[in-house]
């Protein structure tokens, strides 16, 4: 390869498939590749789609699917479309997201033709998810062909952000939140009403950091470090302090897994799993998914230029809002609502609305 730390094996190529066992990175599990174009007749697509079915049982890797795949996400498509929407999710493989134009296929060669569709794409197993959080699928531009280049981008630029406060269940849960919570609102603060509130939030802010810092820290840290101690101690001579120990320090691990597990599955958002066993990996690949769908890699200027570096996709939205905010002539779309979900029904509302 022309990279040092890169390899890539062809394992086997047939049905329009090529197999390949990749290593990406150095410090990462081997990863299987699949490079697909899916067939456009029926049944070829059918052997295509439930070979990856039958291999996804016995995959037990970082696993990805990439290529023309022929189909759509979207579900209110053909029937075809939905037979394979199905074998995708039984597979257990999510769509990687992308970057650029919304489309990889037009009606003509030029990119401007009047239908278009998402058709090349990437799908991921769990396992990939969790060690390629940041992998995306670039579309490239039109040249000489109804389907754009794709390219895989495995790890973006780290970003040097900082992070939002965000205050877990978890911390809510411990036994002196409600006692900080209640020193840091109730500070003597002088000044107008917005004012007050604008420094009893940043103070209220501050000391459920310095809580969650102190009482959490890193909680996969302190799992480490508790498995470490529990393994060295039942490396000890057998006794009543032996056993003591061990069994005190197996309840404090019980207990970090589960602050771990309502930790990610809260971060997660999980509607659907209400009791289970500790399934972080489940929960933490969704935590990445989320993250992966909700970050802002790439955004469009007014005049069609597609912007990619940190500063100038701040400086864009900035200007942007400062526009809307500051403008004396505003225009507000009736549609507008539209994209908002409701809450509120009609038979709420008449209750509201009851003298």
């Amino acid at each position: 390869m022309w990279k040092d730390g890169i390899t890539c094996d062809i394992s086997s190529a047939t049905d329009n498939m090529v197999h390949a066992l990749v290593k990406i990175d150095p410090s990462k599990p081997e990863v299987l590749l699949y490079f697909m174009y899916d067939s456009t007749y029926n049944d070829p697509k059918k052997k295509q789609w439930n070979f990856l079915h039958e291999l996804s049982e016995v995959v037990y890797q970082p696993w990805l699917v990439l290529g023309d795949l022929n189909f759509h996400l979207a579900r209110n498509r053909s029937s075809s479309d939905i037979w394979v929407q199905d074998r995708v999710r039984d597979s257990g493989l999510s769509d990687l997201g992308y970057e650029g134009n919304d489309y990889t296929w037009t009606s003509n060669s030029f990119g401007t033709g009047t239908k278009k569709a998402r058709l090349d794409m990437g799908l991921g197993n769990t396992d990939w998810f969790l060690q390629f959080p940041n992998a995306k699928v670039c579309h490239l531009y039109h040249i000489a062909s109804d389907h754009c280049p794709i390219m895989l981008i495995t790890d973006h630029i780290p970003r040097k952000l900082s992070r939002p406060f965000k205050c877990f269940g978890t911390l809510m849960e411990h036994n002196t939140f409600r006692t900080q919570m209640q020193q840091a609102w109730n500070i003597n603060v002088q000044g107008s009403p917005a004012h007050k509130f604008k420094n009893k939030l940043q103070r209220t802010r501050f000391t459920l950091g310095k809580c969650n810092r102190l009482e959490f820290g890193d909680i996969h840290k302190n799992i480490k470090l508790l498995q470490d101690k529990l393994n060295i101690s039942q490396k000890e001579p057998n006794s009543v302090s032996q056993e003591r120990k061990v069994k005190t320090i197996t309840h404090d691990l019980e207990n970090w897994y589960k602050i771990q597990t309502n930790f990610y599955k809260e971060k997660s958002r999980d509607k659907h799993i209400h009791d289970m066993d500790n399934n972080t990996k489940y929960f933490h690949s969704l935590v990445n998914k989320r993250m992966h769908k909700n970050n802002i890699s790439l955004l469009s200027d007014n005049d069609g230029n597609w912007l990619r570096d940190r500063d100038s996709i701040s400086s864009l939205l900035t200007t942007h809002f400062s526009n809307i905010s500051c403008s004396s002539n505003h225009v507000f779309p009736d549609d507008a609502f539209s994209i908002i979900p409701t809450v509120i029904n009609d038979s709420h509302n008449v209750v509201l609305l009851a003298s």
